[in-house]
């Protein structure tokens, strides 16, 4: 659905917004705040807890309101979403999410990871990283887990690109020369999700499709937020595995 609460705001003599517009802007997109939060698909460290997030997601939400400028046509529900997801990632930074001693474990991923492009085309399986580093496969989902919290709060802040979550393909974004290969991508993505277990594919469909939060799909299944995240990223990974892999196939 368009977003359409801009197209009410007045105008206003330098494009920024009085203090009373601004208010009645922030309250109107408050919803974005609990959004934000509640699909952040990364852990939380122990000196944070949501009710933080969310206080730290709203001062994100003000600033947005401060600086909007509306004469420049950008949506301010766009503009928000940014501004809150940089607030809060921001804080996380600070708290540092990862716990201690694991920057050394994520480095040996990083060189299996590595490997595994190197000779077979592809990132390495949960299993295949669990054996490499001699862990439990549970560690394994576990390590994944927090490699996508510290790619997300790097990426986030310019030192690396961002790509290693699987993202839904855009069929707007495609210039018409593009449709055949898109609809190859789409069609080797939905193999993919089809081979996933029953668990890991009742997540993908419910953060992706359904829009739940993290909290919603645990209540879903019985499960903690931490662990939906887990599922999440393990279920990620396999589809971009799949996805890679039948690609290389066929441009062979």
């Amino acid at each position: 659905m368009t977003d359409r609460s801009d197209t009410l705001l007045p105008p206003v003599a330098g494009g920024i917004l009085d203090e009373a517009a601004r208010n009645e802007l922030a309250v109107r997109h408050l919803d974005l705040v609990g959004r934000v939060v509640g699909r952040l698909p990364i852990a939380i460290p122990s000196s944070l807890d949501r009710d933080d997030l969310l206080s730290v997601g709203n001062l994100g939400l003000l600033t947005a309101a401060r600086t909007f400028q509306p004469g420049r046509g950008a949506s301010f529900r766009t503009f928000a979403y940014m501004a809150i997801r940089a607030a809060i990632l921001d804080e996380l930074r600070r708290n540092d999410p990862l716990p201690r001693g694991t920057r050394g474990r994520l480095k040996q991923l990083r060189d299996v990871e590595s490997r595994y492009r190197s000779h077979e085309g592809r990132l390495p399986l949960p299993d295949e990283i669990a054996k490499e580093l001699e862990i439990s496969a549970e560690d394994a989902v576990v390590l994944l887990n927090q490699a996508e919290t510290e790619r997300l709060l790097r990426s986030e802040s310019g030192e690396v690109n961002s790509g290693e979550l699987f993202e839904p393909v855009d069929p707007d974004g495609a210039a018409p020369s593009d449709g055949a290969e898109r609809t190859e991508e789409l069609e080797r993505v939905e193999g993919a999700i089809r081979a996933l277990s029953d668990r890991e594919r009742q997540v993908v469909v419910l953060y992706f499709s359904e829009g739940l939060y993290l909290k919603e799909i645990g209540e879903t299944l019985g499960v903690t937020e931490s662990r939906v995240s887990q599922i999440l990223t393990c279920a990620q990974r396999k589809i971009r595995v799949k996805v890679e892999s039948r690609k290389v196939k066929t441009d062979e």
